[in-house]
């Protein structure tokens, strides 16, 4: 077997979270032999710690998923308990399934490279449930996490905390001055073995899956090429999947360099910067994400109330639309200027940076706005914020010609393209 490094930067930690694409119970009837009574049974006891259903499942559909891992069990006898218990961890980790069109076994090829567990997935981590969110005293909670499987056989892991920044690719590119620790094998497509020099016999084993179709979960884009990976102990006899890896491929985006040799000025989305164009568009992107959330977030209410703030947003969007679009427009020609260099991947990259920086924008504001309410928890605001909302809609204070700090590098943009 190849040597193998292993570098951990901090150890682990995260808190309590809940995924609204997920169901928490599970709807059932009478059992009626011995499946019916394992599904009830977990599904009592462990639903949302290490199963975890999509909304709406029933014990009928988990039996309908099911049937192919139960060819060839014997349903009605109790001795056949544990093969089904086995069959069921293993169709239905957390966060979700990975038996689905989107996501395929990955390849030894698919899984050569460095990876970023980025900030934005640390929740799905464990299940909402889990034990294992119960915290360290005084550790701050696991910001991202750098992964590398090479080709030479190493494997690096630099998991990072608090305010510290995320590993880069230069980064994981240095760690193999470390001492030896862990090592991977490929068992097959889809699983892959850790051992560590440290700890004789350790039984860690993953199951890795590659996404073939983009797809969201819980408002998060598994894009195409990203690996979903599941931790599964190889002494484990029912297959449990206990913790949950959502990996992004890093890339290394490059700044053009003008004729004059000199970095040019080319700026993130940051409350500082000079550029105020990318500022303001950035700006109008998290404020429409922000009243299109509110509005989808009011309509919990199942009232008027809600269906009154609906309304606003929409009309609030087609009195903004050309904000909304302009902004769309400057910020695609900021990406246009990684292409030179970088080439799409690196224009992705930058695009990806701005969603997420106006994601996080206008989560913070709606849950401010509306008592913690947000489309990853179920929540439902308070009728009165809902109510303020609406007026403010209504009596178009909120509207981008009436915001002008919001819009006067993106006004001229707009002046000066004709928009």
């Amino acid at each position: 077997m190849t040597n193998k490094y292993f570098v951990v930067l901090i150890f682990l930690f995260a808190s309590s979270i809940s995924h609204a694409e997920q169901s928490t119970t599970i709807t059932t009837t009478a059992a009626t032999d011995v499946v019916d009574k394992v599904i009830a049974n977990l599904f009592r006891k462990h639903i949302g710690q290490f199963l975890c259903m999509p909304q709406g499942a029933s014990r009928e559909s988990v039996r309908a998923a099911l049937k192919d891992r139960l060819d060839g069990v014997i349903t009605n006898d109790d001795a056949s308990a544990n093969a089904i218990a086995n069959a069921i961890y293993t169709a239905f980790p957390c966060p979700f399934s990975p038996y689905r069109t989107d996501l395929r076994p990955a390849s030894a090829a698919d899984i050569t490279g460095n990876w970023l567990f980025p900030e934005g997935s640390q929740r799905f981590r464990y299940g909402p449930k889990s034990p294992a969110w119960q915290s360290t005293p005084g550790m701050p909670p696991v910001k991202c996490e750098g992964v590398s499987y090479l080709a030479s056989g190493v494997l690096l892991i630099a998991q990072v905390m608090g305010t510290r920044p995320c590993p880069t690719l230069n980064d994981m590119k240095t760690y193999d001055k470390f001492p030896m620790v862990e090592t991977w094998t490929f068992v097959r497509d889809g699983r892959v073995k850790i051992d560590r020099s440290d700890i004789e016999n350790h039984g860690e084993v993953w199951d890795i899956f590659v996404v073939e179709k983009e797809f969201y979960f819980a408002q998060t884009q598994f894009a195409v090429g990203d690996l979903v990976e599941y931790l599964r102990d190889r002494d484990n006899e029912f297959n449990v999947a206990t913790m949950f890896r959502h990996l992004q491929r890093m890339q290394a985006v490059t700044v053009p360099i003008p004729e004059d040799g000199k970095p040019a000025s080319f700026n993130r989305f940051t409350d500082k910067l000079p550029q105020l164009l990318e500022t303001d568009a950035s700006s109008v992107m998290a404020r429409g994400l922000t009243q299109d959330s509110t509005g989808k977030l009011c309509a919990r209410l199942g009232n008027a109330t809600g269906r009154e703030v609906q309304r606003e947003v929409a009309e609030w969007r087609q009195r903004n639309d050309k904000f909304i679009k302009a902004a769309a427009n400057a910020l695609n020609e900021f990406g246009n200027q990684f292409l030179p260099v970088g080439g799409e991947s690196a224009k992705q990259g930058y695009f990806q940076m701005i969603l997420q920086a106006t994601g996080q924008a206008a989560n913070q504001r709606i849950v401010e706005q509306l008592n913690g309410a947000n489309l990853d928890n179920n929540i439902v605001p308070q009728e009165f914020a809902c109510a303020g909302i609406a007026r403010l809609l209504h009596d178009r204070k909120r509207d981008f010609e009436n915001t002008p700090k919001f819009t006067r590098a993106l006004v001229v943009y707009m002046d000066r393209s004709g928009q």
